[in-house]
């Protein structure tokens, strides 16, 4: 998945306004915390006092090409997995925030949701403490052993 396939699901107008307020969003301040992007520019991970952040782009609402979006998700799984397996399996961080933005709903974000179950069951045995962070719903919810996980919660 491109940037560019990317820019061609958002409208002209919304992708402006994501970009204008997002991209590069961390060069706005002084800081020395080291921030990673992978091609597509609105997914970035950084490690902070051994925690390890995610940003991604699991976007909510009507989803009109569901299989660009079931690529893009199982993709953002992907990197997470690998960045975990370098910083956390490795010892760098032993927490993991994810930022997501969507509420999930389990047809549209099952790509990146089940494998993320699967991954933090079998390979990470529920010993490293998860949230997955999002703000979709506007209300406050925490969902402690979300998705069946000891070490999985959702905010």
């Amino acid at each position: 998945i491109s940037h560019t396939s990317l820019n061609a699901h958002v409208d002209g107008e919304r992708f402006h306004c994501i970009k204008e307020t997002f991209h590069d969003f961390d060069k706005r301040w002084n800081h020395t915390i080291q921030v990673y992007r992978h091609p597509m520019p609105e997914l970035f991970y950084f490690v902070h006092k051994r925690t390890l952040f995610f940003g991604l782009n699991l976007v909510g609402g009507k989803m009109t090409d569901y299989e660009f979006y079931f690529n893009k998700f199982r993709y953002e799984f992907e990197v997470v997995k690998s960045m975990i397996d370098k910083y956390v399996v490795a010892g760098n961080a032993v927490n993991v925030v994810i930022f997501g933005h969507a509420f999930p709903k389990d047809i549209h974000h099952r790509s990146f949701f089940e494998p993320l179950r699967d991954y933090i069951d079998r390979k990470l045995k529920n010993k490293v403490p998860i949230l997955y962070l999002n703000g979709d719903k506007h209300f406050y919810q925490s969902q402690k052993n979300y998705m069946g996980q000891s070490n999985f919660h959702r905010l």
